[in-house]
């Protein structure tokens, strides 16, 4: 899976770009709540590829841009952690309304989960 909306990097546009989750470091956090109790919720760090395109992703070139954030897990959501790493890349301000783009086997899976 990765994401598909229009970036700037060093002065260029590119309509097509393609952004991906290149990596992906899941750690707890001790949390102390207001009575006291402690919860360890886990924390993903993730570094975000940014490519001209999906197809230049595909042919090997090199990210134009590249950048980390982090966010907090749900371990009750259905979504596995990577599917919840783009939910969240697609609620900063720089990729809102980026589109899924999915690969050929998420595609496979996809259909074989309708039928």
């Amino acid at each position: 899976m990765g994401l598909k909306k229009a970036q700037t990097a060093f002065s260029t546009e590119f309509p097509d770009a393609y952004i991906r989750i290149k990596k992906m470091v899941i750690t707890p956090r001790e949390e102390t709540k207001p009575d006291g109790s402690v919860k360890k919720p886990f924390y993903a760090e993730i570094v975000i590829l940014v490519y001209s395109s999906k197809e230049s992703r595909d042919n090997g070139d090199r990210a134009v841009d590249a950048l980390r954030d982090q966010f907090k897990l749900e371990k009750t959501s259905d979504k596995n952690f990577f599917k919840q790493g783009y939910q969240y890349i697609k609620t900063l301000q720089r990729f809102e309304n980026a589109e899924d783009v999915l690969e050929s086997e998420e595609l496979t899976e996809e259909t074989d989960e309708r039928s």
